[in-house]
């Protein structure tokens, strides 16, 4: 069992490796993981099933509900939009995610299997953004100068990294037997929250002052803990706010300079603006949707392609958590 443990572990590990490769833009290494991406989350399913079939096949009622709502959601986006339209997306993601989440949870990963995987991907996330760093920003002056973005994967490569922070800081950092583990994730945390702001994701800095706000007021049982993590925001938003030379590059990462007398909806791109067009075209026709429509908002598309039952499809499994 124990063997099956790490296999498992491993396996969790190369579909990360694979999942953050495939952000690295313009390289084979991309175009190779992106070919690898969807067959090897599918693969994932059955791997889990064969390593802990005794495990897995109990009390899975409720990933039925959802293997059966996803397949009933493509066989009505074939029937009713012959096809057209970005349904695989929605529904692909969400069932491959969303059933591996629950096997494995379902197999109850020892802590010590867990942290090799994340580890894992905090290492291979810290390879793409030095890939970033070197290939696209250069140095800091450089940055600060381009008129444009700087990666075109921005958003995608931006949540990765913040999601490598998030688990380097409150869960990976928080060793009391590997002290160097400790350090070593806080360093990590450093460079990536530099390159968070360096290909100027702001959903993802968004993001980050949500989870770290969350974490401060829910998690944090501990008083010495809490006070330490407040402390070094408090220090952080003091160097922020008064030294020039680090607001400038906040201001940059935030596309201030750019937007500095912009209207809310030209400050986030025109999506204002094409989240209401997609809300008016959904009211036109409400049950079935309007078919093929891209708007930046996967909730917002699934609704205005697909309707109330492909809305309701999509939203079924957010709103729903494995039961183990």
């Amino acid at each position: 069992m124990l063997r099956r443990t790490h296999l498992l572990s491993f396996w969790v590990g190369m579909l990360l490796i694979v999942s953050v490769l495939a952000q690295m833009w313009g390289t084979s290494i991309a175009n190779i993981s992106r070919i690898l991406l969807y067959p090897m989350w599918m693969m994932s399913i059955p791997v889990i099933i064969v390593l802990f079939k005794n495990r897995c096949i109990p009390k899975c009622g409720q990933l039925m509900r959802v293997l059966g709502i996803g397949c009933s959601f493509i066989v009505y986006c074939l029937l009713v939009h012959q096809g057209v339209g970005g349904f695989m997306k929605f529904a692909g993601t969400v069932i491959l995610c969303y059933t591996t989440g629950f096997l494995l949870s379902s197999n109850r990963l020892s802590e010590k299997s867990l942290k090799f995987a994340l580890v894992m991907f905090v290492f291979v996330t810290l390879v793409l953004g030095y890939f970033i760093q070197t290939n696209y920003i250069g140095t800091v002056a450089d940055w600060m100068n381009k008129q444009t973005y700087s990666y075109g994967s921005k958003n995608s490569s931006g949540q990765i990294m913040a999601t490598a922070l998030i688990l380097c800081v409150f869960y990976l950092s928080d060793s009391k037997k590997n002290k160097l583990l400790s350090v070593l994730m806080w360093a990590a945390a450093v460079f990536l929250g530099f390159m968070i702001l360096m290909v100027q994701c702001r959903t993802a800095m968004l993001g980050l002052v949500i989870a770290v706000g969350s974490y401060l007021i829910v998690k944090v049982k501990s008083d010495r803990r809490r006070s330490g993590l407040m402390l070094m925001v408090l220090i952080l938003a003091v160097l922020f706010l008064t030294n020039n030379s680090v607001w400038n590059i906040i201001e940059k990462a935030l596309a201030l300079d750019k937007y500095q007398d912009a209207t809310l909806n030209e400050f986030s791109s025109g999506r204002f603006v094409l989240w209401a067009k997609a809300l008016q075209d959904w009211i036109e026709k409400p049950v079935f949707g309007t078919g093929a429509y891209y708007v930046d908002n996967m909730y917002l598309c699934a609704l205005t392609e697909n309707g109330i039952v492909g809305f309701a499809s999509v939203s079924y499994t957010h709103l729903t958590l494995p039961t183990t």
